[in-house]
């Protein structure tokens, strides 16, 4: 199931797009939020501290997924931080701008519920993948999860680029441990490796060898 929400609901000409590096923090732990974030484009790092101090959990977002929602319903302070993993490009949508689309379109109150159950959903995926397959698999898996979150399109989900040191700090091992599992990719002709990075390179062989059509 896809994050998907009638996203032109939520703009305003007031909304400009904007462009971020990779490696830059749009949200930082504490912050009081004024607005929401809504990607176009790239992978999004959310780190959040559970437990003890130096404990975090990671999540990814990606293509049109909201970054900020529950901080603005529940008028919280961010309790996590947000960073870049690729470019990206991202709608900024005020508060004033949020609420004031929901009076006029109440509908938007569904399309958001539809989008947290499918996010829900979308989480237990990334446990299952953190916690039921082996190394192998675990690779695999992420990097279509990676694929399908840059860009609902097949197509342009080929232009994902990430690091190996990004895995594994998702996958939560050494990156000395992925070279088993990324040299099987590069050998079954799914993926490119690079200086610059890993990118897709056979995306329909990624999802057959993750039983996936």
């Amino acid at each position: 199931m896809e994050n998907r929400i009638k996203l032109n609901s939520l703009y305003s000409p007031a909304n400009s797009l904007i462009k971020v590096k990779r490696g830059v923090s749009i949200i930082l732990k504490g912050q009081k939020p004024d607005g929401i974030y809504i990607i176009k484009k790239g992978l999004v790092k959310i780190e959040r501290e559970v437990f003890s101090e130096g404990n975090f959990t990671t999540e990814v977002c990606g293509s049109e997924d909201i970054l900020g929602l529950s901080e603005i319903m529940n008028n919280e302070d961010y309790n996590f931080t947000a960073t870049c993993l690729t470019s990206c490009e991202l709608y900024f949508v005020s508060r004033k701008d949020f609420y004031e689309s929901i009076s006029i379109s109440p509908e938007i109150y569904i399309d958001l519920m539809r989008y947290l159950c499918n996010r829900i959903e979308n989480l237990e995926n990334e446990i299952l993948v953190q916690s039921g397959y082996n190394l192998h698999d675990k690779i695999n898996r992420l990097m279509l999860i990676l694929a399908r979150k840059y860009s609902k399109s097949d197509k342009r989900s080929a232009g994902l680029m990430i690091t190996k040191s990004d895995i594994a700090e998702l996958l939560k091992i050494p990156e000395r441990n992925l070279d088993k599992g990324i040299s099987q990719l590069i050998s079954d002709n799914i993926i490119n490796y690079s200086d610059k990075g890993i990118s897709i390179k056979n995306l329909k062989r990624l999802k057959a060898v993750c039983n996936e059509f």
